[in-house]
């Protein structure tokens, strides 16, 4: 369950930015400013999940950790 949960937040990282760079030509975009004020919680809970059992959820969490840091400390 935990695998999933990180998943469904990578996808929707991955739909905002998407969504972002494709703007232009589909008229629509969600903002990176939607997901600001969860950046605290998700990245608390996160860094629990690296320390879960399971190596799977470990790496993932890890990846969409670094990610997350990245593209929300960027300025848009």
């Amino acid at each position: 369950m935990r695998y999933e949960a990180i998943q469904c937040i990578h996808v929707l990282l991955q739909l905002i930015q998407y969504t972002q760079s494709h703007s232009h030509s589909h008229g629509m975009s969600l903002s990176l400013s939607l997901l600001t004020p969860y950046k605290a919680v998700v990245v608390k809970n996160m860094r629990k999940c690296l320390d879960d059992r399971k190596r799977g959820v470990r790496a993932c969490a890890a990846q969409l950790l670094n990610k997350w840091i990245l593209i929300l400390d960027t300025p848009v």
